[in-house]
């Protein structure tokens, strides 16, 4: 080993460790800028989102319940009695009919024997 190594090895490191806190530095502002832009832009529409929303709830209070809200019902009557009511709802299905999914979960797998 030479003398001139004395001196080269620490002058290389000390040049990379220098190149690496500036970069570094200009990275890390980078990602802390960005970070501020993104919360900025979290903001911004959480408090958009605040806003619709109170929106929303003022037009629903200040609206007045309509009879087109209300489910409709149709009745057949005779006389003095009522025969038959029909409303409209959604069907529910029964509570012993399996679902297309559950039946289809329920064939065996694998090679029969």
């Amino acid at each position: 080993m030479t003398s001139s190594h004395v001196l080269f090895i620490p002058g290389v490191l000390m040049i990379g460790m220098f190149l690496g806190f500036v970069l570094g530095g200009r990275a890390v502002r980078n990602q802390i800028a960005m970070q501020d832009k993104r919360d900025a832009d979290r903001e911004a529409a959480r408090t958009k989102r605040d806003a619709d929303r109170a929106a929303r709830k003022a037009a629903a209070a200040e609206a007045p319940a309509t009879p087109e809200d209300a489910p409709k019902i149709e009745s057949e009557t005779k006389p003095g009695k009522v025969v038959s009511v029909k409303t409209e709802a959604k069907s529910e299905p029964k509570a012993g009919a399996k679902s297309d999914a559950k039946a289809k979960s329920d064939k065996p797998r694998g090679k029969s024997v």
